[in-house]
């Protein structure tokens, strides 16, 4: 199971003389543990870690999936395999063996008579051989189904036939010879029978797939849905005691896929439990297999996570467990009443009491996926566990090994960090016996040969060098030992904050402080767990607003501190050719400042932003980073428009102005005729892109008389020169 390591991080700065922070990253819940390497220990749900039971491999077969496992009263182990369908004994000792080779593919499923005859169900072309002891195989039964699913006996001998495409059961009589025309004991709507077991009434439960229902059949074939379940399959049963029924529910799914992601992602047990509690709709039945449902929408299992299921008397269907985000391919209960439930991720094989008492058991070494389970015949407790992708068996002891090693998920000090103790979390006695450590560091997310070696912590102190990453590893020798969780400690090296970018525009702005806003809190939300910074006070609101005033400049600047400091700034300007700064303004909390321009000489100048770490480094630990602005224009000089000729032709009057700007590129001009509407003026090489630029103004069908022409030009700083020229029309142009 993939998991993500979720680490608490903490700060705590120790005493302001020193300048010193002392960071902590806590490891102490399961979804962080699990996350780690586990060898021969297992994880409760609240994170204890201690000695697992042993899981010893007996053998790896050559085939990758195993379909269906049984074992004889010698605790001998038949397994039927695919893709090739062939059939392995196993001895108790681990030696392996070829029995049967069948024609089609899978070997789906096997049961064992009382006579020890092994009964092998094949598909596709579903068939069922017979294997007496030692003897030959031989086509026992051959329906017209294309796939066989499971087989079980009754009390009196009768062997039942679950098949597909048609969902039907048939029943073979114990005087049944190859040949014989079997009985058609019970038929579904559903598209496949596949699993089933008889309780101890006699009533044979029956799984189904897909849009799964869990039926109950009785002796005379009458069967009625006892759970709508809607899911894509039941994938194993369980009688229990007083008509309690045990199963579980499987979703097909490509792995590492979801049909929503984020929600998968977010979902949790308690929430998938909220949910089927909440919404969950129980279906009865008519008693000749048809459900009727209380309401036409899809059961809320279907879209409920693969689940441990408790089915009452009482048709109340409980769920135990589930493992969310992985598939329960197989189960069993212990003769303690506890359920080994096992996945399809990492062979992770869970122990499961209740909802609020499971753990991550034990590992198989080659992972895998777990597909079948069962008791080991005359060892109280011991357990076969097969895989499948590699196909591997081992055995679950149910004594705890002698030693065990846990191995956390690389912790990230997001830099370079120097590490101290490692403590134990929710231990007063710092002492674990039976439990030594180790530790590890380095700078590559993943542990490789970069890493520095293992070395014993002395005293709890960490003895491995600075470095980003750090991995501890916990050695256990007592089966009593159990770990809580750890805290781990470090500091680094203080970093100079960067100034990354200033930006520099010509207009003033003034910064306003709203007051904060005032959250009202609902008891829903206090009690969701999904607002926890609903009590918080909002930070206070800032905006920008402009200033109307000319010859402001406004800087903003972007930084950051690779220790994740508060930041102070300081802000100085000097002319391009000067040696000395000028202090704007320093101990900023902002990283936004305005400054007035008027009165500075003309010319280029730069700015200077300084950024300071000490409000969180106070006395010499402080660093500082600067970063200078590009060259930028000071210009508070109007530019001059002065007229150069003008004349009066017969069609028109002419007026050539030049407008000159000792600094800045005149950027606009514009003309005014006898108080009208400004027109638009473009320089004589049809671009704005000098510090000199000629006009021709051509006015025509003027009347006699007087008349005034104001020539308004504008630099690119915003300095504007204004000139008026008067002139007359003594005669009518064009006459």
């Amino acid at each position: 199971m993939k998991t993500l390591c979720s680490l608490l991080l903490a700060s705590a700065s120790l005493s302001p003389l020193l300048g010193v922070t002392t960071h902590v990253a806590e490891q102490h819940d399961f979804a962080t543990l699990s996350a780690g390497e586990l060898e021969n220990v297992s994880i409760s749900n609240l994170g204890e870690v201690r000695l697992a039971p042993s899981l010893a491999k007996l053998t790896t077969l050559e085939e990758s999936i195993v379909w269906d496992a049984v074992a004889d009263a010698q605790a001998n182990l038949y397994v039927g395999t695919g893709k090739d369908g062939t059939v392995y004994k196993i001895t108790p000792s681990g030696e392996s063996e070829t029995i049967f080779q069948p024609v089609e593919i899978l070997s789906r499923g096997l049961c064992l008579d009382a006579e020890g005859n092994l009964y092998v169900a094949t598909s596709p072309e579903g068939r069922v051989y017979r294997i007496p002891p030692g003897g030959r195989p031989e086509i026992y039964f051959d329906p017209s189904e294309e796939y066989i699913w499971d087989m079980a006996f009754d009390a009196e001998g009768n062997l039942y036939v679950a098949t597909g495409k048609d969902g039907k059961i048939y029943k073979l009589k114990p005087d049944f010879k190859p040949g014989d025309e079997a009985e058609l004991w019970f038929e579904s709507d559903r598209t496949h029978i596949t699993t089933i077991v008889f309780d101890s009434s006699g009533d044979l439960l029956a799984g189904t797939a897909p849009k799964a229902y869990l039926y109950r059949i009785s002796p005379e074939g009458k069967g009625s849905v006892i759970y709508n379940a809607g899911t894509d399959e039941i994938s194993a049963i369980v009688p229990g005691d007083d008509k309690n029924v045990y199963f579980t529910t499987l979703h097909y799914k490509e792995k590492g896929k979801s049909s929503n992601k984020e929600d998968e992602t977010a979902m949790d047990l308690p929430t998938v439990l909220e949910k089927l509690y909440g919404d969950s709709q129980q279906e009865s039945s008519n008693g000749n297999g048809k459900p009727e449902s209380k309401d036409t929408d899809e059961p809320i299992a279907a879209t409920a996570p693969s689940m441990l299921f408790q089915l009452g008397a009482d048709g109340f269907a409980e769920p135990i467990w589930s493992p969310v985000r992985m598939n329960i391919y197989a189960f069993t209960r212990t003769v303690t009443g506890q359920f080994l439930v096992g996945t399809d991720e990492d062979g992770q094989l869970f122990e499961v009491s209740d909802l609020s008492h499971w753990s991550l058991l034990q590992n198989a070494p080659q992972g895998g996926e777990i597909t079948s389970m069962l008791p080991v015949p005359g060892e109280d407790g011991a357990v076969y566990v097969i895989t499948s992708n590699p196909a591997a068996v081992y055995k679950l002891s149910s004594q705890p090994v002698e030693s065990g090693k846990f191995t956390s998920s690389p912790v990230d000090a997001q830099v370079a960090a120097t590490w101290g103790k490692l403590r134990l979390y929710g231990s007063v006695p710092q002492n674990l016996p039976g439990v030594s450590w180790e530790s590890r560091t380095g700078n590559s997310p993943t542990p490789d040969v970069t890493w520095s070696d293992w070395e014993g912590l002395s005293e709890h102190a960490i003895s491995s060098p600075p470095g980003r990453y750090l991995q501890y590893r916990a050695s256990f020798e007592q089966t009593d030992s159990v770990l809580r969780g750890v805290r781990l400690f470090y500091s680094y090296r203080n970093g100079a904050p960067i100034v990354s970018h200033i930006n520099l525009v010509p207009v003033g702005l003034t910064i306003v402080t709203m007051p904060p806003k005032t959250n009202n809190v609902t008891i829903s939300q206090l009690t969701s767990g999904k607002n926890g910074n609903s009590l918080k006070e909002s930070p206070p609101v800032r905006q920008i607003r402009p200033l109307t005033e000319p010859g402001f400049f406004s800087a903003g600047w972007s930084s950051f501190d690779p220790n994740g400091d508060t930041l102070s700034y300081a802000v100085a300007i000097k002319a391009l050719d000067a040696d000395d700064w000028v202090t704007l303004g320093e101990n900023l909390e902002m990283n936004v400042y305005s400054f007035n321009s008027r009165g500075m000489a003309d010319g280029y100048y730069e700015l200077r932003v300084t950024a300071s770490d000490a409000p969180s480094n106070p006395g010499d630990d402080a660093r500082t980073g600067m970063k200078l602005s590009q060259p930028f224009l000071v210009d508070n000089t109007n530019p001059t428009v002065r007229l150069g000729t003008q004349k009066q032709n017969e069609e028109s009057y002419v007026l050539v102005y030049t407008a000159t700007d000792a600094l800045s590129i005149i950027a606009d001009a514009k003309y005014v005729l006898d108080g009208g509407e400004p027109v638009q003026m473009i320089p004589e090489g049809g671009l704005f892109d000098s510090q000199e630029e000629i006009f021709r103004i051509v006015l025509s069908d003027l009347k006699p008389g007087p008349h005034s022409l104001v020539v308004d030009v504008a630099d690119e700083s915003g300095n504007r020169g204004v000139t008026q020229t008067v002139f007359s029309i003594e005669t009518p142009v064009n006459e």
